[in-house]
Order: structure tokens, then sequence, then C-alpha cells
């Protein structure tokens, strides 16, 4: 039950008179005093108000004494008092009502549902819009209470119902919608109104008047939008811009912006591009196919054929990915095979210079020595200072060439590192980063054989250069010593008693 029908009638006035305006309701007449009520029955109709809504009667004689009651006053008193005064003089009371809507659980009240759709068409669609993205920074969902009528709709977050009673609205992530809209289209309001398409796309309804055809506009106004590259809305008009095939701008004029059935083909649009995953993708070729399709018209001039295309351009966007996919890991395959045996190959060359400087400097030095053995030269000086000189060059040459060895390495290693990176980069348009993580499982062998590398490098460089050290220990030990002669000598006269 409305109890603003009981107010009214209390004090003789015209449902007409109720100036429902959106978060507040005012009512002004003149009335005789002798029609006055008494102020119990006045307490007894405020407290049937809902409690959320705050009320106020305004009454003020012709000498401009007033006097106001509300819920929460107790000046019954005052109120005999004022009738009294007035009574004889035969004198009019003017009458203010206001209601002062709060909001409580979401919920909005509605007292006069023609007037509050009158009022709410007299605004702007600007002024609309800035009015939905209040309450919705307050909640996700707003919830009208028409005590009115029978009228009702509801959206995915805006319901108006005809009870009180306790509502439990299942609906997605707003924020997250948003979020998603947001990183594929730039919109240059979407501060200020923050909003998006399901919240104005009407699930049941009951009504058909202007106040449901401006949800309508609200709903293709931000299909267009977060379709668009770029956006940007005004009081006078709301401008877009597609960059596909062709970059196109366009501006709808908004008092000239009328709905219309065929304009759903842009809700649907939206809801397919942001349904599941792949957003990216599919609005990239969205924009490519509108483009086409208005080349030579208004994006409002599309039809049902356009989304269509759209949906067939990307099955076959699919099929050719799968393709692609396939060829990926084909040479995925092969590029493990292949790069495994290039790290093996790295490391072996490593490795095997390793061994080759080491065994070219034991057979100099073997060789020297054996050459003096079995000559007829006296022994005394097989370290002379052109062999030291020699050997120095030769540790010299020695270090110069693991230098050598490990920048050809290094270079081997960036040239398997920019092939790997380059394996990932020519995918990137094909795959999202989740699927090349997997594939190339978030880079585990390349990290393993970088590691590899680097330990055998490591490994073999400092025995490479103990190598080099200790041969200059022994070298200047040399200098300094008769041990390696006595050495020599002993060995000379153990090869000299077996000839005999």
């Amino acid at each position: 039950m409305n109890p603003i029908n009981e107010l009214i009638k209390l004090f003789e006035i015209e449902k007409g008179l109720v100036n429902d305006n959106l978060m507040n309701v005012d009512i002004e007449k003149k009335i005789e005093f002798n029609q006055l009520p008494t102020y119990e029955e006045i307490s007894n109709t405020i407290s049937k108000f809902n409690i959320r809504d705050n009320i106020q009667i305004y009454l003020q004689d012709e000498s401009e004494e007033s006097l106001t009651i509300s819920k929460n006053s107790n000046n019954s008193q005052e109120y005999e008092n004022f009738i009294k005064n007035n009574q004889q003089l035969e004198e009019v009371a003017y009458i203010k009502i206001n209601i002062k809507k709060d909001v409580n659980s979401n919920k909005i009240s509605i007292y006069n549902i023609d007037s509050f759709f009158t009022n709410f068409c007299k605004y702007s669609l600007i002024d609309n819009l800035k009015f939905f993205n209040y309450r919705f920074k307050k909640a996700n969902n707003i919830i009208f209470v028409n005590y009115d009528n029978e009228y009702m709709f509801n959206t995915n977050s805006i319901i108006m119902t005809n009870s009180d009673n306790e509502i439990t609205i299942v609906q997605e992530n707003r924020e997250e919608k948003i979020e998603k809209c947001n990183g594929v289209s730039n919109f240059a309001n979407n501060v200020e109104l923050s909003l998006i398409p399901d919240d104005f796309f009407i699930l049941s309804t009951n009504i058909n008047n202007e106040f449901v055809e401006r949800l309508q506009k609200f709903k293709i106004i931000f299909s267009l939008i977060y379709i668009a590259d770029y956006s940007y809305i005004d009081e006078e008009s709301l401008k877009i811009k597609l960059n596909g095939l062709r970059n196109r701008d366009y501006i709808i004029k908004l008092n000239e912006f009328n709905y219309k059935s065929q304009y759903e083909e842009f809700y649907k649009i939206f809801c397919w591009i942001f349904q599941d995953a792949n957003e990216y993708d599919k609005i990239a070729l969205t924009r490519n196919v509108i483009g086409m399709y208005c080349k030579y018209s208004h994006i409002l001039d599309i039809d049902e054929k356009t989304f269509l295309a759209i949906k067939s351009n990307y099955n076959i966007y699919l099929k050719e990915n799968v393709d692609k996919y396939i060829e990926l890991k084909n040479k995925l395959t092969e590029f493990v095979i292949n790069s495994s045996n290039q790290i093996n190959d790295i490391i072996g060359n490593f490795v095997g210079n390793f061994e080759k400087n080491i065994a070219a400097f034991i057979t100099f030095i073997l060789g020297t020595i054996i050459a003096n053995i079995v000559s007829d030269s006296p022994l005394d000086n097989i370290l002379t200072k052109d062999i030291v000189s020699i050997i120095i060059a030769i540790l010299i040459g020695s270090i110069v060439y693991l230098g050598i060895t490990i920048i050809v390495t290094y270079f081997k290693f960036m040239n398997y590192k920019r092939n790997y990176d380059d394996l990932k980069e020519s995918y990137t348009e094909i795959l999202n980063q989740q699927d090349i993580d997997i594939i190339f499982k978030n880079d585990k062998e390349y990290l393993y054989n970088k590691k590899n590398i680097m330990k055998i490098s490591i490994i073999f460089s400092v025995l490479w250069i103990l190598m080099i050290i200790i041969a200059f220990i022994i070298i200047i030990m040399n200098s300094y010593s008769n041990y390696i002669k006595r050495t020599i000598d002993i060995l000379y006269s153990i090869i000299k008693m077996s000839q005999i």
C-alpha cells in the first residue's frame, strides 16, 4: 500500500501535486484551517512511511507563523494552538510536505511513479547516467521500491519492485567487468561514468514508456563505448573512434538518438566480446569487420549481417590459430631437440678446448725433456732461458686462448638465447602470455641450459687458470732451485744403466 495516498487523502490533496523527483518528494497546497486533520491522524499516517525516508510537514499561516511536524517531533500542543489561533479568522494554511529519500539496503522509495518517470526523463541523458553512477559508487545494485502501482522491471544491476521485502540479487562482479572493458577500450569518461551495458539490459518488465526506452539507449551507448577504441560523451554527443582496417570517427547526437531494435546488435556484439576470454582478439577482429561494413555508412546503419560476419571471421581465425598452434608445437619440439644438441656442443667445445690446451702444453714439456734425455748433450741446463721463454709464451697464449674460448662460448649462448626469444615472440600474436608460459614451461629448460653452461664454464676456467698458475710457480721455483736438475740427473742415470 502506498502511504502517500493516505497522506494526501488526509489533507485533501490531488495525486497530481505529488512531485516525486528521484531522491525527494515535494507536495505544496493551500488548505482551510477547518479542513486540517488532527495531530494524531497526522502522526499515524507519517508512521506508515518506511523508516529510511525522512518526512516533514511544514505549515504556515498568512501571518507567516509556521510549524513543522516530522516522525520524531512531539508538538501536538503547538499544533492545536496553531489551528486554534487561525481557525476563527477564516484564513488558509500553506502546506508543504517534503520526503527526503534515504537509501537503506540499496533501496529507494517511489511514491508517485508517473511523476518519477516524468522527472527522470526531464533530465538529460548525462544527468541520468551521473545519477546511476553515483548510486553504483555506493553499492553494486539499486532497488527501487514502487509503492504506487504494479510497475516492475529488473536488469542485471537495477530492480524495481512493489515490496519492501528483502531481495537477494545474484550478479556478476561489476568492478571486474568494468576493468575488463577498460582494458581493451579507452573511454575518456570512465571515472565519472563507471557503467556497463549490463546495468541497463532489461531482463523483464511490464513497463513500456520513455523511461524503459532510456535504459535501452544507455545499454546501446555503452555497448558502442566499449566496442570503440576511443570514446567521449558530453551533454550533446557521443564521439567514438574505431581503428581497424580503416580508421573511422563517428559522432552520435544524443538529442537525435532514438532506440531502435536493430541496435540490439551492438549489445550482442558487446556480450560476445566480453564473455569467456580472448577479448583482445575478439575486439580487434570486431573493429576490422565493422570498419569494413561501415566503410561508406554510419555505424548506426549496422544490421544483423555484421554480427554474423564477425562470428564467421572469428571461427576462421580460430581455425588458423589451431593450425598455427600445431605448427608451433612441432617447431617447439624441433627447437628443444636442436637446442639441447646446441647446448651440448657449446659445453663440449669448451671442455675440448681445455683438453687441447692441456695436451699441447704437456706434449711440449715432455717432448723437451725426452729430447734432452736421449741426446748426447749434457742435461745440466735443460730449462734454459730460451725454453723458459717459450713456456711463458705458451702460458700467455693459453690465457689468451681461454679468453677467446669464453667469448666464443658467450656468443654461442647468446645466439641460442636470441633464437629462443625470437621463437617466443613470433607467436605472441597467436597465443596469450599464459599459453606461451605453459608451452615454454616458464623458461625452465632455458634457465637449466643457462645454469649448466655457466657452471661448466666456471669450473673449467678455474681449472685452466690453476694449471697456468701452477706452471708459473714451477718455473719460478726452477729459477732458484736445483731440484729439477737433480731429478733429471737421476732419470738420466736410470736410463743409461738400463742401456748397459
